[in-house]
C-alpha cells in the first residue's frame, strides 16, 4: 500500500462460499425481474399503414459512391499596396489657450 493510509478503513475479504451465494441470489433476482418486464412487441399497424424497418444504429455507414474530386490552386500577393499609416496623434484633452 502506497501513500497515506491514516483514514483508510481495513476491510476483510468475504468467504468464497458466501460470495458465491450472493452472486447466485443476485442472478436469480435479475432473472425474476427480466421475466416480469417482457413486452409483447409492437401492435399491428392501423388500417392503411404498414411497419417499416429503419436504421437506428449509432454508427454511420460508409458511402461507396465517390464524387469527382479535383484540386485548384490560387495565389494572391503577399503584400498589397496600401496608403501609409498616419502618425499617431493622441486625442486632445481640455481646451487650447490662444
Amino acid at each position: 500500500v502506497r501513500g497515506n493510509t491514516h483514514a483508510s478503513m481495513v476491510q476483510s475479504q468475504p468467504d468464497a462460499g458466501e460470495v458465491r451465494k450472493q452472486r447466485e441470489a443476485q442472478r436469480r433476482r435479475l432473472m425474476r425481474a427480466n421475466q416480469t418486464k417482457k413486452r409483447g412487441g409492437t401492435p399491428e399497424p392501423v388500417a392503411g399503414r404498414k411497419h417499416m424497418d429503419i436504421q437506428t444504429d449509432s454508427y454511420l455507414e460508409e458511402l461507396t459512391e465517390r464524387t469527382v474530386e479535383f484540386e485548384a490552386e490560387t495565389q494572391t500577393d503577399f503584400l498589397l499596396d496600401r496608403p501609409p499609416s498616419p502618425l499617431f496623434m493622441p486625442a486632445k484633452i481640455g481646451v487650447d489657450i490662444e
